[in-house]
């Protein structure tokens, strides 16, 4: 007889109590035969206790049924073996009374799978029986349902615990729940009118067998602070040999944890509070011990969502958790890991909606835990939002990652909101990151095809790892929006992490917004045809290429911030503003209609030809960067359609190619209109020693050159030597 689980041994014990105490039959000794509530003492109604010592084994059927209003409690063991049917407790419908289990329940059988090709791999089904259960609770039942002991049951078709209708009460377990068989369910219930609470373990392995799902409607809450698995393979770890594998090797289960119906209290998958008092052994309050607590871990091994929430014939609403600060319907405390383990398969966390009918999650939803979805070289998705789902919010303080890739045309996202779906906002102060495998895949932090992202708060890391190639790391996919959106970057506080975004940004047709005062952006961004802003202030940074569209477009930088790449203004009403000591180095390009204002700070220019612009205005503070290719003889050509004003105390900042032949004259600016000149920056870092230079200006054609020349002897203070020395050089 295969043995999935460690059991009590039976010890038979011929003795039968009877506690009038307690109004119920209490069973200590070994039965073979069944026992039913209506005529538990002596042919009169009962309540049945099975006792620690005692033990109900039969070869059929079921070993005890509640069919009246009574009490049922398995302390001992239930065992039927090779049964078609056979159920551990049943409860007849429209019953009132308690269920519970704190001993075991086994209904197996004595088939095994063996290696019948003789090639070291382990053939044939999970199990060969059906339509079992370990306890089935009728339809009507009033009274709570509680496992705290070991179900565990081997059959297709066949449950761990089942509701098979509307119960009055609550739904807990605590223990050890196992179901091995395909189309199997580790827990499945309707309509429960309290909370429904998973703790302990529920494991669900065959082909599309469920761990956990709750099918009806939950007048409570559902609190999950346990482990759930689901997977149809035969082991959840690659042998070193996949060759030998065969396709009952395979199979794919079904969701760890499926939600598909109303849930009034909302959804929360805990764990134990954060130990702020130790004088404190019960911080949340919840009447458990918090060292007794467990960290709530859905997995699935296969393609299914690891959690889904949604269902294909009716809307679905889950309202707010108690408690929490936001109003959340969902708060992931714990952790969600889709992995597809093996070749050519998916991997996906947390999928709600998307199956054809409305979800809406009150409030939107928390992440202080993580989810994650992993594929060896397909899709991996931690979390979608489906079409016709609405999650206004998703608040991330832990994390959301993602890592697969390496076929043509996969796609690896953390975060992905479907066409159809609503989601008006995103703060992060975790980490939302996603690892391609190879250069041919699409990696994408946030990928927003609903295009109702309007906000995005980042606070903490949202980046792309691995060795996707440039066009195809993208840490914000935000295409789809036409109305606008926001990205803001801060640092949360002065010790706390420094935020970063990490990939390329792609935004819509809409007026959008990068706002930037902390951490770095590193990537292309792509803005699309609206009125878009660019804006980094304090110690922000950015580094990369940005893309303004055909819109009026605006790139700020304040206090300490620094720009290094290109900037392409799509030749449209735009600015180019500079403050602080700020520091913008790099290209410049479709700029013909660009006023450049350089309040403060720099403004190096690394064009090598002409730099189109409207109108340059330099205060006292500021400094224009030209480069200098003296083996070319080219140079940077600011030429202003406008005026160029150059405040008092303004300057310009040389870069040199070439060192020793950039003697020479260049003009650096032709303007409509020049108001005032510029000093040349002659310390060290602008020029060599062994050079000098000026700036100077020509009225009549409003144009400003740099003229470097060689240091006379006299100027560098040579002794005779040293003169002869420096007068060989071949400059």
């Amino acid at each position: 007889m295969r043995r999935l689980l460690s059991f009590t041994c039976l010890t038979p014990i011929a003795l039968v109590s009877i506690t009038p105490a307690f109004a119920e039959t209490v069973i200590k000794d070994a039965r073979t035969a069944p026992v039913r509530t209506a005529t538990a003492n002596a042919g009169a109604a009962d309540s049945v206790t099975i006792d620690t010592t005692g033990s109900i084994k039969l070869t059929s059927g079921t070993a005890v049924t509640m069919d009246s209003d009574h009490q049922v409690n398995n302390k001992g063991t239930i065992t039927i073996t090779d049964s078609n049917g056979a159920t551990g407790i049943l409860a007849l419908p429209n019953r009132t009374g308690a269920i519970s289990n704190s001993g075991t329940i086994t209904i197996d059988e004595t088939y095994a799978p063996t290696d019948a090709d003789k090639d070291g791999d382990i053939d044939g089904p999970f199990a060969q029986g059906s339509g079992r259960y370990g306890i089935r609770v009728g339809t009507g039942h009033t009274g709570n349902i509680v496992n705290s002991g070991t179900i565990a049951v081997e059959g297709n078709g066949s449950f761990g615990l089942a509701l098979d209708g509307p119960v009055t009460g609550s739904l807990t377990n605590s223990g050890k729940i196992d179901i091995v068989g395909d189309n199997s369910f580790g827990v499945r219930a309707g309509n429960v009118s309290g909370n429904v609470v998973l703790e302990g373990t529920i494991a669900a392995r065959g082909a599309n067998s469920v761990g956990a799902a709750l099918t009806g409607d939950i007048g409570g809450a559902l609190r999950v602070q346990g482990s759930i698995i689901a997977s149809g393979y035969r082991s959840i770890t690659p042998p070193g040999d996949v060759s030998k594998l065969d396709a009952d090797d395979l199979l794919q289960g079904g969701n760890a944890l499926r939600v598909s119906g109303n849930i009034a209290g909302g959804i929360i998958l805990d764990a134990p509070p954060r130990d702020s008092d130790p004088k404190d052994d019960d911080e949340d309050k919840d009447g458990v011990k918090d060292a007794s607590e467990g960290t709530a871990s859905v997995t699935s091994y296969g393609s299914a969502a690891a959690f889904q929430i949604g269902a294909s014939d009716r809307a679905v609403t889950i309202g707010a958790v108690s408690g929490n600060a936001q109003g959340h319907g969902l708060v992931i405390n714990g952790n969600v890991s889709g992995q597809g383990v093996y070749k050519a398969v998916d991997g996906n966390g947390l999928v709600i909606g998307g199956l054809g009918q409305a979800v809406t999650i009150a409030g939107g939803m928390t992440v202080n835990g993580r989810v994650e979805a992993s594929s060896l070289d397909q899709n991996a998705t931690a979390l979608r939002i489906g079409n016709l789902a609405r999650v206004n919010e998703i608040m991330v303080n832990g994390g959301i990652g993602a890592t697969g890739g390496g076929a043509v045309g996969t796609r690896v996202a953390a975060i992905q909101i479907d066409a159809g779906a609503t989601t008006g906002s995103l703060s992060n102060k975790g980490a939302i990151l996603v690892k391609v495998n190879g250069d041919k895949a699409i990696g994408t932090a946030v990928l927003d095809r609903s295009g109702t992202l309007s906000s995005i708060v980042n606070q903490g890391r949202i980046a792309i790892e691995g060795a996707a190639g440039t066009d195809r790391a993208i840490a914000l996919d935000l295409g789809a929006n036409t109305t606008g959106v926001t990205i803001t970057q801060s640092r949360l506080s002065a010790t706390a992490t420094v935020p970063e975004i990490t990939g390329n940004i792609l935004l819509g047709s809409g007026n959008d917004v990068i706002d930037s005062s902390a951490g770095k952006i590193v990537g292309k961004i792509l803005f699309g045809a609206g009125n878009d802003r660019l804006k980094l202030s304090s110690e922000a940074s950015y580094s990369g290429a940005v893309s303004f569209g055909s819109g009026t477009a605006e790139l700020s930088l304040a206090d300490k911030a620094s720009f290094m790449g290109s900037a392409d203004f799509g030749d449209g009403a735009a600015t180019l503003t500079l403050g602080g000591t700020s520091r913008f180095s790099g290209l410049v390009t479709g700029s013909t209609n660009t006023a450049v204002s350089v309040n403060g700070g720099s403004l190096a220019l690394l064009n090598t030809g002409a730099v189109k612009l409207a109108s340059l205005s330099v205060g006292a503070q500021g400094t224009i960067g030209v480069f200098i290719d003296g083996v070319a003889k080219t140079n940077t050509l600011i030429d202003v359609a406008g005026a160029a004003q150059f405040a008092a105390g303004s300057k310009v900042l040389v870069n040199l190619s070439s060192v020793g032949q950039s003697a020479g004259t260049y003009t650096f600016l032709k303007a409509g209109a020049l108001l005032g000149a510029p000093a040349l920056l002659t310390d060290n870092v602008s020029l060599p020693f062994l050079f000098k230079g000026n700036v100077q200006t020509n009225a009549a054609a409003n144009t400003a050159s740099v003229v470097i020349a060689r240091k006379a002897v006299s100027e560098l203070g040579l002794n005779s030597s040293e003169a002869s020395a420096f007068d060989a050089i071949a400059i």
